[in-house]
């Protein structure tokens, strides 16, 4: 409407030839490239490039018009554009095809990756050791887009070339970030024991050049190692140490990196409630530094949602938002309140979750706390039985979250919407929504419970559907947070009912129906009578009274 007659064609012109669009007068300012691909239905622009590519444009149109339509899905449209840029001349720069080759890992398009990647290692002079030094760092942008999107293979060789070019020209922090990458990928491919020696590597270099932060993620790799061998108290020494070494060099981000990821192998490994004491001594220890322990006491809290217990988050009242202002901490402050608003609904309470949400101060630009609050929305959407529109709201979540580099939390809420869609029957948009995940958690992430119920679900054959259901149960049982178990107990019962067994469905809802009651009562009482329409308890009364429970 801004833009008048044609106000479509116009803006995407506009974004395909300067990399934005300002409105008539310009009032307002004008809108980049990057902010219209992270905004729900921006595919529409894609329709309006009606113009095919010429020859003589430059490579920066290329490239826009290629992101544009890889937006939108059309991925032969897009290759097309970039067909075009490679005729004649130079072709596009080295940055501008790492451009592309990051929007098409975030399209989840692997072939574009791939090929983008073999033709940027061709251009750049790679054989053996002949990488040009300048081409270091496009390089390494293609080689995190190759991993990120499952394409460990293509991603080593890319990230190896990286760290040589780097290295050739002494960036040496440039070198150490490849060697992660290197890591990371031949851990993603199988090849634990190279894996590992890449990780010992980049510790061991980092720590010799004073690189606290890369020591960390080279620590916090092999870490993540030692716990895949079932090494868990190994892999916890590896954290604590690196924490100390970041400690020593008052590095606190490095600190706090290496102390969340020790609590988080806990919590992967089902060991809850060890995650959340460490994290507390940690808080308690670490008090003489105010940043360092609220930032603990801030994982706590996100740990707490995550295992579906808002009344410990809630618990803590203001306190993490007060000690945020109090350090002078903005975004920390607005990251408590998004907290607080996440555990409210999560009670049940939507009003209140909104007047939280009212207070949260967001910048215009950040998707990652915008996301968060699309989230929120879409709990209290779920509370009140409004499941397509959650499912709709849980789609602008994710795509705010992925604008905002947070895959964790992209993944959570593609996953929440997949299971919707499967509890709607839409199974074909629930597999949709898990190979958009699957794209974001390709390195070697194991599916977490919540995802095995719902491939449980969606597989064609029942036999092997009925195993695999029973397999995430017994996992849910024995290491699954309470959200998990709700979940499992709440697929269960209902595929009982589908069979015709009221009683063993009543069997199947008694234990978390149980714990959930205990939640309630930890409530603050004015919440204690809204806690039935909480998404985590909705769904299992609706089954109690079908089967009278």
């Amino acid at each position: 409407e801004a833009a008048g007659p044609g106000g479509l064609e116009e803006i995407a012109r506009a974004l395909v030839e300067r990399g934005e669009w300002t409105p008539e007068g310009g009032e307002g300012g004008g809108v980049r490239l990057d902010v219209v691909l992270s905004l729900p239905h921006a595919e529409v622009l894609a329709g309006a490039l009606g113009r095919a590519p010429q020859a003589g444009e430059p490579p920066e149109q290329f490239v826009r018009r290629a992101r544009l339509l890889l937006r939108a899905g059309e991925v032969e449209r897009a290759a097309a554009a970039f067909r075009t840029s490679l005729k004649g001349g130079e072709g596009p720069s080295p940055e501008l095809v790492a451009e592309l080759a990051e929007a098409a890992g975030s399209a989840g398009d692997r072939a574009v990756v791939r090929a983008l990647g073999s033709w940027l290692a061709e251009r750049t002079g790679r054989s053996e050791g002949e990488a040009s030094a300048d081409a270091a760092a496009p390089l390494l942008r293609c080689a995190r887009a190759a991993l990120a999107c499952g394409l460990a293979a293509a991603a080593l060789p890319l990230a190896r070339a990286a760290e040589e070019a780097a290295r050739a020209c002494a960036e040496e922090a440039l070198a150490l970030e490849a060697l992660e990458v290197v890591a990371r990928a031949q851990r993603a491919a199988g090849d634990r024991a190279g894996a590992e020696a890449s990780a010992r590597a980049l510790r061991g270099r980092a720590q010799s050049t004073g690189a606290s932060a890369l020591a960390v993620r080279g620590v916090r790799l092999l870490a993540e190692l030692a716990a895949e061998r079932g090494a868990g108290i190994e892999a916890e020494r590896f954290c604590e140490a690196a924490a100390k070494d970041a400690l020593v060099a008052d590095d606190v981000e490095a600190a706090l990196a290496a102390l969340c990821a020790r609590a988080r192998l806990a919590e992967v490994a089902g060991r809850h409630e060890r995650a959340r004491a460490f994290l507390e001594e940690s808080a308690r220890r670490l008090s003489k530094r105010p940043g360092l322990a609220l930032a603990l006491r801030e994982a706590l809290a996100e740990l707490d949602l995550r295992l579906g217990r808002p009344d410990r988050v809630l618990a803590l009242g203001d306190k993490l938002r007060q000690g945020y202002e109090h350090v002078g901490d903005a975004p920390g402050a607005t990251r408590a309140v998004l907290a607080q608003a996440e555990a409210l609904a999560l009670a049940g309470d939507a009003e209140r979750a909104e007047r939280a949400l009212a207070r949260a101060k967001q910048g215009e630009e950040d998707w990652a706390l915008a996301g968060r609050a699309l989230g929120v929305r879409a709990h209290v959407a779920e509370g009140e039985g409004r499941l397509g529109a959650a499912r709709g709201v849980w789609l602008e979540a994710a795509r705010a979250l992925r604008a905002g580099g947070d895959s964790e939390r992209t993944a959570a809420a593609l996953l929440r919407r997949a299971e919707l869609a499967a509890d709607e029957g839409d199974f074909e948009g629930a597999g949709a929504d898990l190979e958009w995940r699957a794209a974001l958690l390709s390195e070697g992430a194991s599916p977490c419970v919540r995802e095995e119920l719902l491939r449980a679900l969606l597989c064609a054959d029942p036999d092997e559907g009925e195993l695999l259901l029973e397999e995430a149960r017994g996992r849910a049982e024995t290491a699954g947070t309470l959200s998990e178990r709700c979940r499992a107990a709440e697929v269960w019962a209902r595929r009982l009912l589908e069979q015709g067994d009221a009683d063993g469905a009543r069997v199947a809802l008694t234990p978390v129906l149980q714990e959930l009651r205990s939640v309630r009562e930890g409530l603050p009482e004015p919440l204690r009578e809204g806690f039935r329409r909480s998404p985590l308890i909705r769904g299992l009364l609706a089954l109690a009274q079908r089967v009278g429970g």
